[in-house]
């Protein structure tokens, strides 16, 4: 039903705006003394009718309703009636059904829609068959609101030849039937919408419901024909039908219609039997894997996926390796299959000799996890001949491998053959790391093989160490640290530089103080920390041991722009005390200010007594002059 909505909205929002009944405000009959005085501004009466609507009564309904066609507040006049709990209301708002015309009656109609009244039922259907059409629908409207059976059988006798005029509204009341379990009267509605002269949109969603209330064996003959029909809407009802159905219903009918439909029919039923589980005709939807039309054989490999077993992987793979237009659809369907049969056949590919099939089989057993290839895809990273294969199978080690081929993943990184595989490989064993379940198996690993690979190769054990993360892990890399070869240093401080915790900092400040070839390095590192995970006291106590260690402005500078990010007298004080005539100071300087400024609102004595400190170490002009301000202010 297309109902004729009356610009009302502003009045309701109005409404809101006044006092509800108990607040001081006029009483009915002076509300409605104003309205019905010939001297009140239009305005006024306006807003004694929208008060009306909150607060009026009985006493109010006479004499509005004679007001229902006056030209300029018929509609403020119908809304005070329409939500007037009086039964004297209803009853004014029926008796204009008959004396009220145009859309002066339209409203009245929505009204009686609005009150949801019954008795107003035979009123409204002796309307249906009004001259004015715009009427006879805001009838038909009213009568699908209302919802009675009386309401239902005055809709079910409406004239013939106003079917597609009343269309919405008979709609409605074939699903008011269709939810009562009443499917008889609803089929019959919906026929006769679906064999009237009405938009597709009505067809297509009386259709729609029709094929909800026949029985199946209707259902399944309505199916067919509209998966066969040429008629555009008829065959995407079907489908909708089908995809809103069970994930067994109409699968035998899609799987018979799909070899006599044009290619992007058939390319939408594929996709649509993809979600079914039970009924469809696997032999339908291979054939459709060999269509001359690609769309097609995309998407019956990506039915296949859904659907298929193991028996498809020829087919897939077939489609994968040849078929340009199919590849990405095939290889997502060997990685969807269920069949765990398939990983078999997909082993045994890998263990051929056709390099284009290995490289297939080890990106797909990878996206699979299957678990039962590992060994072969070891063999393979190890011992294949073309470099193509062994990059597929780490590729492959690295998404699936488990934490326990840690050590055999770590041996094929130190023995690749080529940059690339190397860096695959060692790309690898940080996955695997990382997912490992058995933290300290992953360390015993890493340290079995650290003292016995060559300086140049131990950073990506010290990489593995970072990963796993564990005291056990920093322990090792704080070992590698003071080793006696700067290769091992370089790595194990740049890997203790970044550790993913604030552990490392005392290794870190040790290797600081110490003579070692990479203190400086340790320093920031140990630095970094105090940035990213501490705050308050700790981070003051790390700046004041940084500041006691270091041996380069950089390293003091950066300690200030640290405490700098928590400004406190405590912290003021320690930053203060690097202010000095020479380059440090005078940047030092304007750290020392800013901190000044942010603790002068709650500690004036300590900003005073830094500020102080930046006026005997000196400083530019405009930065004298904030210091001699804070100093001022005290």
């Amino acid at each position: 039903m297309r109902r004729r909505w009356l610009p009302i909205l502003p009045l309701v929002v109005l409404c809101l705006a006044y006092p509800v009944a108990g607040d001081a405000s006029p009483d009915e009959s002076t509300l409605l003394a104003r309205v019905q005085s010939p001297d009140a501004p239009l305005h006024d009466k306006a807003t004694a009718l929208e008060e009306l609507a909150l607060r009026g009564g009985p006493a109010s309904v006479a004499a509005l309703a004679e007001l229902l066609d006056d030209e300029q507040l018929s509609h403020y006049v119908r809304y005070a009636l329409q939500t007037n709990p009086a039964p004297e209301a209803g009853a004014a708002l029926r008796t204009a059904l008959d004396q009220t015309q145009g859309e002066h009656l339209i409203g009245v109609i929505n009204s009686v829609a609005s009150r949801h009244d019954p008795q107003a039922v035979d009123a409204l259907a002796k309307l249906l068959k009004s001259e004015d059409q715009a009427v006879a629908i805001a009838a038909a409207g009213a009568l699908a609101t209302i919802r009675t059976d009386a309401t239902l059988a005055a809709l079910e006798a409406a004239p013939q030849d106003r079917t597609a005029a009343f269309a919405d509204a008979l709609l409605q009341a074939a699903l008011v039937h269709e939810q009562r379990g009443e499917q008889g009267q609803a089929a019959a509605l919906l026929k006769r919408l679906a064999g009237a002269q009405t938009p597709a949109s009505v067809k297509q969603a009386a259709t729609l419901a029709l094929l909800r209330v026949v029985n199946p064996n209707q259902a399944s003959a309505m199916m067919a024909d509209l998966l066969s029909s040429t008629v555009d809407w008829e065959f995407v009802v079907g489908l909708q039908a089908s995809a809103l159905a069970g994930e067994s219903r109409y699968a035998r009918e899609l799987s018979a219609a799909l070899p006599r439909l044009a290619p992007d029919r058939q390319a939408r039923v594929l996709a649509v039997l993809a979600a079914k589980r039970e009924g469809v005709s696997l032999a339908a939807v291979r054939a459709a894997g060999g269509s001359p039309h690609a769309e097609v054989r995309a998407a019956a490999a990506t039915a296949l996926g859904a659907l298929g077993n193991s028996t498809d992987g020829p087919l897939l793979v077939g489609m994968a390796l040849d078929d340009a237009e199919s590849h990405a659809a095939a290889i997502e369907a060997l990685v969807r299959i269920k069949d765990a049969a398939l990983n078999e056949y997909l082993i045994g590919m890998l263990r051929g000799s056709e390099t284009s099939e290995q490289v297939l089989a080890a990106e797909v057993i990878g996206r699979r996890q299957a678990d039962n290839a590992l060994l072969v895809l070891l063999e393979q990273a190890n011992d294949a001949q073309s470099a193509e294969v062994r990059l597929a199978a780490l590729g492959a080690l690295r998404r699936m491998a488990p934490g326990t081929a840690l050590g055999q993943i770590l041996d094929l990184a130190k023995d690749a053959r080529h940059a690339d595989e190397k860096q695959l490989a060692r790309q690898a064993t940080i996955e695997i790391a990382r997912r490992s379940a058995d933290r300290a198996a992953a360390v015993a690993a890493v340290a079995q093989r650290f003292e016995s690979w060559p300086p140049e190769q131990r950073g990506m054990l010290l990489d593995v160490l970072a990963r796993v993360g564990t005291r056990e892990a920093l322990q090792l890399v704080a070992q590698a640290a003071e080793a006696p070869d700067r290769v091992t240093q370089n790595e194990a401080t740049r890997v203790l530089g970044s550790w993913p915790s604030a552990d490392a900092a005392p290794i870190l400040l040790k290797l600081a103080g110490a003579d070692h070839p990479f203190a400086v390095r340790s320093l920031r590192g140990y630095l970094r920390i105090a940035r990213q995970y501490k705050a308050g006291d700790a981070r003051l106590a790390m700046c004041r041991r940084a500041l006691e260690v270091a041996k380069r402005d950089d390293e003091r500078m950066l300690s200030l722009q640290i405490l700098a990010l928590t400004p406190t007298p405590a912290s003021l004080r320690l930053a203060a005390t690097q202010l000095s005539p020479d380059a440090l100071g005078a940047r030092a300087g304007d750290i020392v200010v800013a901190m000044a400024e942010a603790v002068a609102a709650t500690d004036p004595d300590a900003a005073a007594e830094a500020a102080a400190a930046v006026l005997e170490a000196g400083g530019s002009d405009e930065l004298l002059a904030r210091a001699r301000q804070l100093t001022e202010s005290r």
